[in-house]
């Protein structure tokens, strides 16, 4: 493939089913993520070994719609050529829906205005099989309202340290929600939307499962206490990481909403 002289800018839009692999980022005793996997299609299609930048750090069995990266080529090869090369070595289960030249100073991760994700939840039912891998499935009934007023504590800018994995070392734990939405999909089914300017490691599911418990009837102190306590043991469960899709991902100069379609 032809190479250039200077260094082109290029993000991807990617979606993942993440069930089989070790989350998003590359580790040494685990080959088997999703970075990985992209750099070495990405490297071959340009020609040269290369790093791709995340949006995000999804974690073993999360999901993504539309997950952000970049990577930095000198190779001339057109987006649409990146895009059909990279995803005709890519495992089904990983696509790159688009391709985008970008400026020299985008960064994926430090340039992103904020996140949307999802979160699926199965409940007051037997287990269904088929929707295993992409839900959490709660034995009790959960009523919807119950649900959206408890997750109502969680909107606005808060310290989410209590709703942070015990072993994160993020340097600040204020984050900005600016809006949680429940949807009922069907009576057993729900949906959870998070729109945030960024999350911690395991927030929405600590705040999900913390939610849910509240909902049910099996955690006493409110959402508010737990917030105020910054303690990670005040708070409820942590949901399934199988329910959680990574939605969308929203810059300020940039738009990466459209798909690529083949004309």
């Amino acid at each position: 493939m032809t190479e250039g002289t200077t260094n082109r800018r290029i993000a991807l839009k990617v979606a993942y089913d993440g069930t089989h692999y070790h989350g998003w980022q590359t580790q040494e005793n685990a080959a088997n993520t999703i970075q990985a996997i992209l750099e070495h299609a990405a490297g071959s299609v340009c020609n040269h070994p290369l790093y791709i930048h995340g949006s995000g750090r999804t974690d073993t069995g999360v999901h993504a719609r539309g997950q952000i990266c970049h990577l930095t080529t000198t190779s001339t090869i057109p987006l649409f050529k990146i895009i059909m090369g990279m995803n005709s070595m890519l495992p089904r289960d990983i696509r790159v829906r688009n391709a985008f030249d970008v400026d020299e100073d985008f960064h994926s991760q430090y340039s992103t205005h904020s996140k949307k994700y999802s979160y699926a939840i199965l409940h007051g039912c037997q287990p269904d099989p088929l929707q295993r891998l992409y839900s959490w499935h709660v034995r009790q009934t959960i009523d919807p309202a119950r649900l959206q007023e408890e997750l109502n504590h969680f909107v606005g800018e808060h310290d989410f340290k209590a709703c942070r994995a015990k072993k994160a070392t993020t340097k600040t734990t204020v984050r900005t929600i600016y809006s949680i939405g429940v949807r009922v999909e069907s009576p057993h089914k729900l949906h959870i939307h998070f729109h945030g300017n960024g999350f911690l490691k395991h927030m929405i599911r600590i705040m999900v499962g913390t939610a849910v418990d509240r909902a049910i009837g099996c955690l006493d102190r409110s959402i508010p206490e737990i917030l105020l306590s910054r303690d990670r043991t005040r708070g409820g469960r942590t949901a399934a990481p199988c329910g959680l899709v990574m939605e969308e991902v929203l810059y300020e100069q940039y738009d990466f909403s459209a798909d690529f379609r083949i004309t």
